[in-house]
């Protein structure tokens, strides 16, 4: 892409997030949903289509297609079922066809700047959940309480269903911030991190909505980009201190220490986190019992 159409296509950029998040911040989630709709239509026809299509521009469109997917996350309840809509409409396009251009047909499908193809895989849609996780999602300020629980929640919706690359990473990352990092309990105006009563609902959310998919995870993760991100998928200091837990990803040895930290704060003093504390760590008992985790997950 030559330097006049870069920056055409970032103007073009700057202007549809701009009317994307004007719709979300009024609550137009139906229109978010067909919007995303369309996009998935125009992004597959060229694909499909036309003869030699640029993979740099039409990166472009893809990238603005998971803005619109986080921003539409962010702005729908958390277990309702504009969510279930939303995860539809990325379920549809993992079902679709490898598609290739009429000059290319019968040759190697052409692959995106990470590697993936449209649409056998979700081709930069882990680059661009993850940068959300990375650039935003902690960042005190940035996000409203219920913001927090929706994003959470739809993590926990793509879990849930099998959807594990970039999601699985971001999920490890909310355990890690929420349970293995010191913060203060509630809002204090002198400091710039999110307090625990913020963040441990949107874990529950996550928890919640994520069916058999943290288990999974912990028992067998398939996931390779979290050893390339240390920031969101090593130990947090009291999950370090604690000693005998892997440096990152899922164990059952981490399992264990979230479970015994929800135990702890379960008796914070803090009436509504040991009431969450509490319903999250029965959870999380509960679902090693029903998946028949092994024995390290059990409290002390």
């Amino acid at each position: 892409m030559d330097s006049s159409t870069k920056q055409k296509f970032e103007a073009y950029s700057m202007q549809l997030r701009a009317a994307i998040d004007e719709v979300a911040e009024k609550g137009d989630e139906e229109s978010l949903l067909n919007t995303i709709s369309s996009s998935i239509n125009n992004i597959t026809s060229q694909l499909s289509h036309v003869s030699a299509p640029h993979h740099d521009e039409v990166e472009v469109h893809i990238h603005n297609l998971w803005y619109a997917c986080i921003q539409a996350a962010k702005s729908m309840d958390a277990g309702g079922y504009l969510q279930d809509a939303l995860l539809r409409q990325i379920q549809t396009v993992k079902t679709l066809t490898p598609l290739q251009p009429p000059s290319n047909r019968g040759s190697t499908e052409p692959a995106f700047s990470d590697g993936y193809t449209a649409w056998s895989s979700l081709p930069l849609f882990a680059q661009d959940l993850i940068n959300e996780f990375t650039s935003r999602y902690y960042k005190r300020g940035l996000y409203s309480f219920e913001q927090h629980r929706n994003l959470a929640g739809f993590l926990g919706r793509l879990v849930s269903v099998g959807i594990y690359d970039g999601p699985a990473l971001c999920m490890l990352s909310l355990f890690r911030e929420t349970l293995e990092v010191s913060r203060p309990l509630a809002a204090n105006p002198d400091s710039k991190e999110i307090p625990l009563d913020e963040l441990l609902p949107a874990l529950g959310q996550l928890i919640g909505d994520s069916g058999f998919g943290i288990s999974t995870l912990v028992t067998n993760c398939p996931v390779v980009l979290i050893v390339s991100y240390p920031e969101l998928s090593s130990l947090g200091e009291l999950a370090s201190r604690s000693g005998g837990i892997p440096s990152s990803g899922y164990s059952p040895e981490r399992w264990r220490f979230w479970i015994q930290r929800l135990e702890e704060l379960s008796k914070s003093g803090v009436a509504q986190i040991e009431h969450d504390a509490k319903l999250f760590h029965d959870w999380m008992i509960g679902e090693q019992d029903t998946t028949g985790l092994p024995h390290i997950m059990t409290t002390k």
